[in-house]
């Protein structure tokens, strides 16, 4: 949820100032949406073990629900978890 936060504040920022979306962010979106978001519920996991590239936690509601409003500056499409997702393309639902 920390990182979330980074990234939603990073991209904001860009469309703030005008400037186009950061390498850095898209990455990170992209990675998101390929690891971080367990298939089964659409919710992110909580701790990732990096070095080990698994899940160190279980994935939460609280922490999903949090991280979506930031990313959704960052990607609407990961950041969408409404139930059946709202978007085409969304993973996490919380847009609209």
């Amino acid at each position: 949820m920390d990182n979330a936060s980074v990234i939603g504040t990073i991209a904001l920022h860009a469309r703030a100032t005008g400037k186009a979306r950061p390498v850095l962010v898209a990455r990170w979106v992209e990675r998101a949406r390929a690891r971080w978001i367990d298939p089964g519920s659409g919710l992110l996991f909580w701790s990732w073990n990096e070095t080990a590239d698994i899940a160190a936690d279980a994935p939460r509601g609280s922490g999903t629900a949090l991280a979506a409003y930031f990313l959704a500056y960052a990607d609407v499409r990961v950041a969408d978890v409404a139930p059946g997702g709202g978007h085409p393309e969304s993973c996490l639902g919380f847009v609209g």
